[in-house]
């Protein structure tokens, strides 16, 4: 692949994270988890078209922010009390979707965030992902 079209798939990987979170951060203020009239938002880690997680942070709050996982992935949301890095983050919802599927009683909802959560758990576990 020429340097060129490196850029170009490193350019649109780049715009589909920061679309992908745009997104979750829009949903996330629309379900009045944060207020969205002040936020910083920034992507914290990237596995290209699959995950993205990130932090929000309220600009009248510097101490504190919410973990945003979105992507082929639920869109949820954690406090940041629950994570201290980007795949503590991951894993601890890797295990809120399998304690949420054990609470609904949609088993089509269940099976579907069970999957979700054995697939986010695996790339939690990859090593080499994370570094």
């Amino acid at each position: 692949m020429s340097d060129d079209n490196q850029d170009e798939a490193g350019d649109a990987l780049s715009q589909w994270s920061r679309d992908t979170f745009d997104k979750a951060v829009h949903q996330i203020i629309d379900l009045g988890i944060i207020d969205g009239a002040f936020v910083e938002a920034r992507p914290s880690w990237t596995l290209p078209n699959i995950v993205v997680i990130g932090q929000v942070r309220e600009a009248n709050d510097s101490a504190t922010f919410t973990w945003i996982i979105c992507g082929d992935l639920p869109t949820d949301h954690l406090g940041s009390a629950a994570a201290a890095t980007p795949r503590d983050a991951a894993r601890r919802f890797s295990l809120k979707w399998q304690l949420d599927a054990t609470r609904t009683k949609d088993s089509a909802v269940a099976d579907t965030l069970i999957a979700k959560a054995e697939e986010l758990y695996e790339i939690v576990e990859d090593d080499s992902l994370w570094q």
